[in-house]
């Protein structure tokens, strides 16, 4: 009763979530927080106390794994709390489902993960072909254009033999080449997406812990200057430091990755798939 309590609640939050996230770009603190929280609270009621504190520990370490997504500007904030409240709401797959009629595949590993690579899938395949359509409409403005969209096909073509293999172990798995192509595509375009349709420049005072600073698009001076090396993401404690640094050394601006993709929607339907199969890569290998 529990698992399917914590289910539920992941469900409807990850939806609130999801929603958010679509209309402003944001996943507030006060939803994941509580996501958190409840999870938190109702794993000690699924299996018993060992079974809470192992996978309050799994938790942790998705969390840690987030966070370091994180600094390095693959995730957001919001993104690294919503993935550890599903660890902790549902941490494998309830077994109570199977008697709604649902036939999973159940995975050996945390549910989460399942979770993780559905949406990383999803993601891939539907900003990907985004970008192409819009660096399409943009081609003008695209400094060599056909020459780029040539490297991408050339890209994709790379991906044959992989397809041509894992259509050998099974013909399922043909689906997630289609992400995996559409990304090898605007691959060749990594730079006009970025500058086109992504960053723009923020003053640095103004400079928050969900800004991610676009280092692609500053030089070594500036990122030396600024003191942050490889990090994209900082946190409001370590803000004032580069703050200083910045005042220091003249610089008044800085390009940030303002127009990300949002992610939320991709775990919502993520989510939704992996309730109904059990576990979305060994249903692909299995079924």
């Amino acid at each position: 009763m529990f698992e399917l309590l914590g289910a539920a609640i992941a469900l409807l939050g990850t939806s609130v979530v999801a929603y958010t996230d679509w209309k402003t770009g944001y996943m507030p603190d006060k939803y994941t927080h509580a996501l958190i929280l409840l999870g938190a609270v109702l794993l000690p009621f699924y299996h018993g106390i060992s079974y809470a504190l192992a996978n309050y520990a799994v938790a942790a370490i998705v969390f840690g794994l987030c966070f370091i997504l994180y600094i390095f500007g693959q995730f957001g904030g919001g993104d690294v709390k919503l993935f550890t409240a599903l660890a902790l709401l549902v941490p494998s797959y309830p077994a109570r489902l199977a008697a709604l009629g649902f036939h999973p595949v159940a995975a050996p590993y945390p549910f989460v993960l399942s979770v993780f690579f559905a949406a990383a899938v999803l993601a891939m395949l539907f900003v990907s072909l985004g970008y192409a359509v819009r660096l399409y409409h943009s081609r003008k403005r695209i400094k060599g254009f056909n020459r780029k969209a040539a490297k991408g096909a050339a890209f994709v073509l790379l991906l044959l033999p992989l397809a041509v293999a894992w259509a050998y172990i099974n013909i399922n798995m043909l689906v997630v080449i289609a992400p995996m192509a559409a990304g090898a595509f605007v691959l060749a375009f990594k730079g006009d997406i970025l500058r086109l349709f992504i960053v723009k420049k923020k003053s640095v005072k103004d400079l928050n812990e969900d800004d991610v600073i676009a280092t692609e698009m500053l030089t070594k001076a500036q990122l030396k200057k600024l003191g942050i090396g490889a990090r994209k993401t900082f946190l409001d404690i370590e803000l004032p430091a580069i703050k200083r640094s910045a005042k220091r050394h003249g610089v008044d601006e800085v390009w940030v990755s303002e127009y990300l993709p949002r992610f939320g929607a991709y775990v919502l339907a993520s989510l939704l798939l992996n309730l109904a199969l059990g576990d979305a890569l060994l249903w692909l290998l299995f079924a």
